[in-house]
């Protein structure tokens, strides 16, 4: 005679196999999740890498308008300055304007 039952035995290993194959179905739903999960990652990994490039190529062309905008700046502020300095000397009679 044996120190456990056989019936005891078998019923302990069967709850054990219920419970490894419960294991198994959640295991093998975790690698799906896991797989979907790595392919959003990647994914999203190329896009920020796009928008890294794109960010790159922009700020290339801010920094190179700047000059040209300061550039533009000045000539602007150079015009408005004639421009007033022509209106005050007509306003003082330093200057006339003739219209043939």
């Amino acid at each position: 005679m044996t120190a456990f039952p056989t019936a005891t035995l078998k019923k302990e290993l069967d709850g054990h196999e219920v419970r490894i194959q419960t294991l198994e179905k959640k295991n093998i739903s975790q690698d799906d999740q896991l797989r979907e999960l790595t392919t959003d990652l990647l994914s999203i990994n190329k896009e920020t890498k796009e928008l890294e490039q794109r960010h790159a190529a922009l700020e290339r062309v801010v920094i190179e308008s700047s000059a040209t905008l300061k550039i533009v700046r000045w000539v602007l502020i150079a015009f408005g300055t004639s421009v007033i300095a022509l209106i005050w000397s007509l306003i003082t009679g330093q200057a006339s304007i003739i219209f043939h």
